[in-house]
């Protein structure tokens, strides 16, 4: 799905009142502006999170927001532009908190 953020709040925000865990993929582009939103929301859950700055990943450490990463998605999607560039090693040594292997192929 894509789209302006604000478009998803209230499905999302319904969702959550439902008592549905959310996970938001994001950070997958540079957003600054959107990344801060949706780390805002705090969902249950973050995906990818390529594009994240120190302050983002301040804020996730702080919240105990779980990062899911998949290095496969994110290089063929060209999120990364190879897997020695890959965020994991920063992400795994700044965020000791949760990690799922689930996308890994």
């Amino acid at each position: 799905i894509v789209g302006e953020w604000s478009t998803f709040l209230p499905a999302l925000k319904f969702a959550r009142e439902q008592g549905l865990s959310i996970t938001l993929h994001c950070g997958e582009v540079p957003n600054k502006k959107e990344i801060q939103a949706m780390l805002n929301f705090l969902p249950g859950r973050i995906g990818h999170a390529c594009f994240f700055e120190e302050e983002e990943m301040g804020k996730l450490k702080s919240s105990k927001i779980p990062v899911e990463i998949c290095l496969t998605s994110n290089i063929r999607t060209a999120s990364i532009s190879s897997i020695d560039v890959h965020h994991f090693g920063w992400v795994f040594c700044f965020y000791l908190i949760f990690f799922s292997q689930s996308c890994l192929s």
